[in-house]
């Protein structure tokens, strides 16, 4: 008759992992769905500081204006970077001025129409996990492990979005400027930069969902036994690579995601 082992080691693993995988379960079930999927907070702040940016870079456009005015009078004024003719100039601070006015609104539909797939997706996906600690062919320690790795790819993720909010907060505030300077130097990639980087930074939240649907889906899946959870291990990795790929298929050049390699 075998007697139940009494080895301390053995029940400090056997706790840990079933406490590690319960707050798994709360950080992965809950926590996700109230802060990496939450909806995106827009404060009063980041339309005032959006409201200073734009009416600071509006305000350079006689300057803009006189330097082009000039050169078309004296051509032999030579300006670095300052080389476009003054009906071009004059057609692209007019576009600027628009860009500078309508930029902050075209970033918030970006956001919403972001929000409305997220939600979709995830008020489909269910339950992560269930409670209780999966038992069978896996130790106890592998089952901590796994429980430890993905709080930690949970607060990674959680770092990567409030470096996300941060930065979406500073490119929408920069867009005023990047109008002007692309309406006086005529250089074109730094707008489209900066356009395909506040695409990235937007829509990745979008494919981050996905990626939790596809776990949920394969977690419930009864046919994949103990395998399905570290297949769940694989894809909330892969979450951590999303950024990335996701720049290098929209050719952003710079920006916090690109840290995210």
């Amino acid at each position: 008759m075998s007697r139940p082992t009494l080895d301390p080691v053995v029940w400090v693993v056997n706790s840990l992992s079933r406490w590690a995988w319960q707050q798994m379960v709360r950080l992965a079930g809950k926590g996700l769905k109230h802060t990496l999927f939450a909806p995106l907070p827009w404060p009063s702040a980041v339309m005032h500081l959006y409201s200073i940016s734009r009416d600071a870079a509006l305000g350079t456009v006689g300057v803009v204006l006189l330097v082009a005015v000039l050169r078309s009078m004296w051509p032999e004024l030579a300006l670095p970077g300052l080389r476009l003719p003054l009906p071009v100039v004059l057609e692209r601070l007019l576009t600027a001025a628009l860009m500078a006015t309508a930029g902050i609104w075209a970033v918030r539909m970006m956001l919403t129409l972001n929000n409305a797939a997220v939600a979709a997706i995830i008020g489909g996906a269910g339950s992560l996990a269930s409670g209780a600690a999966p038992q069978g062919s896996l130790s106890p320690l592998a089952v901590l492990l796994t429980a430890l790795a993905l709080i930690g790819i949970v607060l990674y993720l959680a770092v990567f979005y409030a470096a996300r909010m941060i930065e979406l907060y500073l490119l929408t505030a920069a867009i005023p400027w990047f109008a002007m300077a692309w309406a006086a130097f005529g250089d074109d990639r730094a707008i489209g930069n900066l356009l395909r980087e506040l695409v990235v930074v937007v829509f990745v939240q979008t494919l981050h969902a996905a990626c939790f649907w596809l776990a949920v889906q394969l977690v419930g899946s009864r046919s994949l036994g103990n395998s399905t959870i570290f297949l769940e291990v694989a894809l909330f990795w892969y979450m951590t690579r999303v950024p990335a790929q996701f720049r290098r298929l929209a050719g952003a050049g710079w920006g916090v995601t690109r840290l995210w390699r």
